[in-house]
């Protein structure tokens, strides 16, 4: 790990802070203590500049790999409060919606009224991010998943999923 952060001489170097926070985030999975530096790499990024999607979206990652779901969308909310037409950010809080919707599937093995509202959230922020993006294959094919879910509810998503599944292999 020095060694790793003698490569980033200039502590201002916000491409060497990305990368580092990446590379401590993937560590996590190895030891719950590099939680800490890939925090400390994604908030000194925000503090200077809080506008800054990139480092929201590897903060939020980071609470996501926790399975924290409330303090990774409360980030970026805030991330997009700022920078309403981040097709990244709008991605992952799909991803983190989509994720805590999955769950909660699989608690109840249905699709209730409160694991309807969460698909359905994470569809709009799926849809969100098309729009913010158009190239995210991997945003098209969430949104076809999450509209999959809610088909059995309302029928017309159906036709949401084929669309968005068709639009990823446009």
């Amino acid at each position: 790990e020095p060694r790793l952060r003698a490569l980033f001489k200039d502590k201002e170097d916000r491409e060497a802070r990305i990368a580092l926070g990446y590379v401590f985030l993937a560590w996590i999975a190895e030891d719950e203590r590099y939680r800490a530096d890939a925090d400390d790499q994604f908030r000194r990024l925000l503090r200077a500049d809080p506008a800054d999607d990139e480092a929201a979206v590897g903060l939020a990652r980071m609470y996501y790999a926790g399975a924290d779901y409330d303090n990774g969308l409360a980030i970026l909310d805030e991330s997009l409060a700022k920078k309403p037409g981040s097709g990244l950010a709008l991605y992952w809080k799909g991803e983190l919606l989509y994720d805590r919707a999955t769950q909660a599937f699989g608690r109840v093995k249905a699709v209730d009224d409160e694991v309807r509202a969460m698909f359905e959230k994470a569809l709009g922020a799926y849809e969100a991010s098309t729009k913010a993006d158009p190239s995210r294959f991997d945003a098209w094919m969430k949104t076809g998943y999450s509209a999959q879910y809610l088909a059995g509810v309302d029928p017309s998503k159906q036709a949401v999923a084929q669309a968005s599944y068709e639009k990823a292999i446009d």
